[in-house]
């Protein structure tokens, strides 16, 4: 899934680009939002790098694209095996394989959406006309029972960017503890924090280090001292349905005291939502959750109730899964939404702070059936 966009840029960051990289590669599709015809797109990419080695080949690009007005184009990078540079002595693993980033470039104002695959796997996310110095990122995972996430920094500027990462621990999370991180993030280029197995540049991992007994689920607040672009990728083992989804870091003066959810399921057909709700400063809050079940589909047709709670650390997750407990979901276990027989939900939320700052939500639609996810 990804959002609209209200306008396009001459400019779109990319922040994950990847080509032969252990089974994921992406494409981008761009549309040509401007006044005319554009005649002259361009697309630069920019490895990363993992430890002392370069993930792929320096200062590839596609130049001199036409696009109509309006119109979309695919750019594939599944056989693009010029970004697969050679490996230096020592990173032979990383032979033929690129991760990174990428910048387009425009004579008209366009807009992109990233498509990511991977073994029946698919992400998607909206490139970057926008970057800050204070976002927010409000669902990471590490070790969450076979969940886990990897997050994407990517600096646009003519200089480095010192980047200050805090990890908070929600209610879910084992321990409950508070982990930080630098990290410096050279000139136009992009890092990849990763807590998958095995993890790379992880901040958690000396702490979230038992996947048995150390789980990490909570929020990540991210400050740089000149203006970055962030997103998470959510992973989920094959064996816990390979589930997938990524979003988009959020800007401090995105939040709200009032937030409108489109889509929460549960129970309906196999699909099922997460809500996570994170505050802008880190501190807790009381809100309402109100649920509107749809006239067509629900069991229980047009009905809304208001539920209250409290954030913890600053975050609050309400996950509808059939896995979960009544305590980490609403809907799930209240009859109110039942027949006695069936319990179907599909319908809308509206998020209100009663006391508190603000806040920003994101939510993952889920399915039992594997690959059914975003």
């Amino acid at each position: 899934s990804y959002s609209g966009a209200s306008e396009g840029a001459m400019e779109v960051i990319v922040p994950v680009v990847m080509h032969n990289w252990f089974g994921y590669y992406t494409e981008i599709v761009i549309q040509n939002v401007g006044s005319a015809d554009a005649a002259d797109i361009d697309i630069e990419f920019t490895p990363t790098a993992l430890g002392s080695c370069t993930t792929g080949a320096a200062g590839q690009t596609i130049d001199n694209q036409s696009l109509a007005q309006y119109a979309g184009s695919t750019f594939s990078q599944l056989s693009a095996t010029d970004l697969g540079g050679p490996a230096a002595t020592g990173c032979a693993t990383y032979e033929g394989r690129f991760l990174g980033s990428a910048k387009i470039t425009a004579d008209q104002p366009v807009v992109a959406v990233i498509n990511q695959h991977v073994q029946g796997k698919l992400f998607t996310y909206n490139g970057f006309t926008a970057s800050g110095t204070d976002l927010l990122l409000p669902a990471y995972m590490r070790d969450y029972y076979g969940y886990y996430a990897s997050l994407t920094i990517v600096n646009p500027n003519a200089g480095p960017a010192e980047v200050d990462l805090t990890y908070q621990a929600g209610s879910l999370s084992n321990p409950i503890e508070q982990v930080t991180g630098t990290h410096t993030i050279p000139a136009g280029e992009s890092i990849v924090i990763y807590d998958g197995n095995p993890a790379s540049n992880s901040d958690l991992a000396a702490v979230y280090n038992d996947a048995a007994t150390k789980r990490f689920f909570g929020s990540v607040s991210l400050s740089s001292d000149i203006p970055v672009v962030a997103m998470v990728n959510q992973e989920a083992l094959a064996d816990k349905g390979a589930q997938a989804g990524t979003f988009s870091g959020m800007f401090t003066s995105d939040g709200s005291g009032k937030i409108s959810v489109p889509l929460i399921q549960s129970g309906f057909y196999g699909y099922y939502t997460s809500l996570t709700i994170m505050t802008v400063d880190g501190a807790n809050a009381n809100l309402d959750i109100t649920y509107t079940s749809d006239t067509t589909y629900s069991t229980v047709q047009g009905n809304s109730k208001t539920y209250t709670m409290d954030t913890v650390n600053g975050f609050l997750n309400r996950y509808e899964g059939e896995a979960g407990s009544a305590e980490q979901s609403d809907i799930k276990d209240d009859a109110v939404w039942s027949d006695g027989t069936n319990r179907r939900f599909i319908g809308s939320a509206v998020i209100e702070v009663n006391t508190g700052s603000d806040i920003v939500a994101f939510v993952n639609s889920e399915s039992t059936v594997a690959g059914m996810d975003s």
